[in-house]
């Protein structure tokens, strides 16, 4: 399979929160975890798939 570009441009996530209109029914979102908890997940996540993309040869522009 040909590859069109080895470069990927990634918006680093800064804000996570409850939404209550879809909680109700989405077994995922958890009302009693904290907002920075859910912020540091997220943004660790983000910055390993950043890495392991990296490690594959692939150039990540983050902002």
């Amino acid at each position: 399979m040909k590859q069109i570009t080895d470069t990927v441009f990634m918006v680093r996530p800064t804000q996570f929160r409850l939404n209550e209109q879809t909680a109700v029914n989405n077994y995922y979102q958890d009302e009693g975890v904290k907002i920075i908890d859910q912020n540091h997940k997220a943004q660790d996540e983000f910055d390993a798939f950043a890495k392991a993309l990296q490690e594959k040869g692939i150039n990540v522009i983050i902002i």
